[in-house]
């Protein structure tokens, strides 16, 4: 009874309005979205690390269906601020590159990675790791690709190689090398 008055009144009172609680709902969703995406993500890097596409084509439909899903939402509530903008564009552009994942050789489904790792990343550094991702993820680069990707621990393992170039990886450190890499990203 007394949540319902406080929440009354600040309703009455300006504090609080309707539109801020929806934009709020959509953003928890936006982030529990991105959370699954990154956990699938780092399931399929775990896999083109290790040379193998065994699961990448599902934990690649699950990104799809979260980027629906954040589609749906964000057609439900199409006002919102710029932030929730940018967070749905990223959730629908990582979808677009998951869905490239479902087929191919892993040549070509490394190729993909490297592209779905563009909005992954750029989400993560820009709107915070998402708090149904476990753990810390840590950005590394391969010169030798080039490419970036995220990564679960401080022991890499290149997903755009795999065994043949496994410890091929820079990590992403410092304000400077992750303003440069944000650059690159964005273009």
């Amino acid at each position: 009874m007394k949540k319902m008055a406080l929440l009354m009144s600040m309703l009455f009172a300006g504090g609080l309005t309707i539109g801020s609680g929806i934009a709020l709902a959509g953003e928890d969703h936006f982030q529990s979205a991105m959370g699954e995406i990154v956990n699938s993500y780092l399931k399929i890097r775990g896999e083109l690390a290790a040379d193998s596409l065994d699961g990448v084509a599902g934990e690649a439909q699950k990104i799809v269906k979260r980027a629906e899903m954040a589609e749906k939402m964000h057609a439900k509530h199409p006002k919102h601020g710029q932030d929730m903008h940018e967070k749905y564009m990223l959730i629908n552009e990582a979808g677009e590159h998951a869905a490239h994942l479902t087929r191919g050789n892993i040549k070509t489904v490394r190729k993909h990675f490297a592209d779905l790792s563009k909005p992954v990343i750029n989400y993560v550094e820009k709107f915070g790791q998402p708090q149904n991702v476990s753990g810390e993820l840590f950005t590394y680069y391969c010169p030798m690709y080039p490419g970036y990707w995220l990564h679960e621990d401080k022991d890499a393992a290149n997903p755009l190689y795999g065994k043949a170039m496994l410890k091929c990886a820079k990590l992403v450190e410092g304000d400077k090398k992750k303003q440069k890499m944000l650059h690159e990203l964005d273009n």
